[in-house]
């Protein structure tokens, strides 16, 4: 049976005519027996009510709508039965001495159908055009609520997931308090669950309201870009939300910290949210060697990426993801990809040149990289075909270290400074920096100094910098902290200055560390939890 959306104005009309005469002319014939020479009527009926098709097909789904829907509804039988009121009699003879029911005893009486009203609050009612639900409450309003990205289950595992989470939770609700307490913020603000919607400014807006910063809770996840056979289950701490995302593909996203390691979770690729229950331990995501987990006599092992070349990023690698970014950022912005490129490589030859800038002048330093790879999957099948790295589909942050030293004049390369084998790679990766965002911190390490020089200028003993770097917010960077200590025995001292003595680093806060009441990061950056005793 095909069924047409302009067929239920008709069924209603009938519907209400019939039940009329059922109450007003109880000893007439049953109300839908005007169905057997319908037809001659559908002519005249059709045309006003805007349906097309052959009358007999009409027919035939008009009877189906009025008997098995609004009859029962209304009437409370079908439209071949009996009355469940005896005084009343379809078609009575002319000796039935019953009296008839006067019109001020006619009343409507109906019961709610459950499986009917929560499939209307989550917009499941077939044949209805296809919208946002009941169930998933107010948008998010503002600057917020602009461009977008999905937030639509990433494949079908994840719908199935979301579709039976959201049947539960309502039929749940609705067993409590009737269809009026059935949505999204009910089942939040009473099971602790969230089922994202799969409707970008409503999904924002729960997400909001739902996860303040420090929320714990269990998130069912199918892993950056859906790629897990079968979902996991995580306990996390929330650190943020994000209505626009730092990868390529600008969607929704939480920031999330395991206890080790802070990470990112699409929306899409959420099934659902549970909230935690106090007490629950963090799941370790992306495990990691630290010192503190080995014993006392285990061997200390190097894991430091910039002491093996093997763990640095090709050249490939960092091109593969350059040009995967921009690829997306054609499709989403047409030519405008171009002054994304521009943007980001102007943004880099700033930023070499900062960076230039404090390793000149000492024999050694560190640079510590961290890159926001959140969102690398490619969807569009024109675009890259090598597969990604590893590291590129986790969804943490990308770490990268590497020395810069300077060159000894004898060496005869011209170059006063040097990047190792790394050297032709270091532009290539502050480029993608730019482009996806992240951190880079310097640690100049030691200094030159020439016979010139005033002794007292080379007391620093630790000296950093840190830059954050926005990526597809700005394409742009800026110093966020820059720490010099010369006196590691008091960190109050004056010889001591920082430009942001409360900031910590997102990696660190994600390892346990954190500021005491009062505290400075001049204390190496606070204490660590894990480190703490009753």
């Amino acid at each position: 049976m095909r069924w047409r959306d302009a067929l239920w104005p008709a069924a209603i009309a009938y519907a209400v005519a019939f039940t009329t005469q059922s109450h007003e002319r109880d000893r007439h014939r049953t109300p839908f027996h005007v169905v057997h020479s319908l037809s001659d009527g559908l002519g005249q009926t059709m045309k006003p009510f805007a349906v097309t098709g052959d009358a007999s097909n009409v027919e035939y789904g008009l009877e189906a709508l009025l008997k098995y829907q609004l009859f029962p509804m209304l009437l409370g039988h079908s439209r071949d039965e009996e009355p469940d009121d005896p005084r009343r009699r379809y078609g009575a003879q002319p000796d039935d001495d019953r009296p008839a029911r006067s019109r001020a005893d006619a009343h409507l009486t109906h019961g709610i159908d459950r499986a009917n009203q929560v499939a209307v609050v989550l917009g499941k009612i077939p044949f209805t055009p296809a919208g946002v639900p009941v169930w998933d409450g107010a948008a998010v309003a503002g600057a917020d609520a602009q461009g977008l990205g999905s937030t639509a289950p990433a494949n079908d595992l994840c719908r199935a997931i979301r579709d039976e989470a959201r049947q539960q939770a309502a039929e749940a609700l609705y067993d409590l308090d009737g269809c009026d307490a059935v949505d999204a913020d009910q089942a939040w603000a009473r099971s602790g669950w969230w089922i994202p919607s799969d409707h970008a400014p409503h999904a924002v807006r729960q997400a909001q309201q739902f996860l303040p910063v420090k929320t714990r809770v269990h998130a069912l996840w199918l892993g950056p870009a859906a790629q897990f056979p079968e979902p996991a289950q995580i306990c996390v701490d929330i650190t943020s939300v994000n209505a626009h995302s730092t990868g390529p593909r600008d969607v929704p996203w939480l920031q999330v910290s395991d206890g080790r390691s802070v990470f990112g979770l699409t929306l899409s690729d959420l099934a659902l949210i549970r909230r935690a229950e106090p007490g629950d331990e963090l799941t370790e995501v992306w495990p990691f060697d630290h010192p503190s987990d080995r014993g006392d006599d285990a061997p200390a092992t190097q894991t430091s990426p910039a002491k093996s070349d093997e763990s640095l990023p090709t050249l490939d690698e960092l091109s593969l993801l350059t040009n995967q970014f921009l690829h997306l950022a054609g499709h989403r912005l047409g030519e405008g990809w171009k002054s994304v490129d521009e943007k980001a490589y102007a943004a880099h030859q700033r930023l070499e040149k900062a960076l230039e800038a404090e390793y000149t002048g000492f024999a050694a330093t560190r640079v510590k990289v961290w890159i926001n790879l959140f969102d690398t999957a490619h969807p569009c099948p024109s675009g890259p075909t090598q597969a990604l790295p590893t590291y590129a589909l986790t969804g943490k942050p990308y770490q990268v270290e590497f020395d810069v030293h300077a060159h000894d004049p004898s060496c005869g390369c011209g170059q006063e400074y040097g990047f190792g084998d790394f050297s032709d790679r270091v532009c290539q990766l502050l480029i993608v920096l730019c482009l996806y965002g992240g951190l880079i911190e310097a640690h100049p390490m030691i200094e030159t100094a020439t016979a010139t020089d005033d002794p007292s200028e080379h007391e620093a003993v630790v000296r950093d910098i840190t830059w954050e770097v926005n990526g597809p917010d700005s394409y742009d960077f800026r110093e966020i902290q820059r720490r010099v200590i010369r006196d590691l025995t008091d960190p109050e001292s004056n010889l001591n200055t920082d430009t942001n003595p409360t900031y910590i680093p997102p990696y660190m806060a994600a390892d346990g560390w954190y500021l005491p009441e009062g505290g400075t990061s001049m204390m190496f950056h606070g204490r660590r939890h894990e480190d703490d005793t009753d």
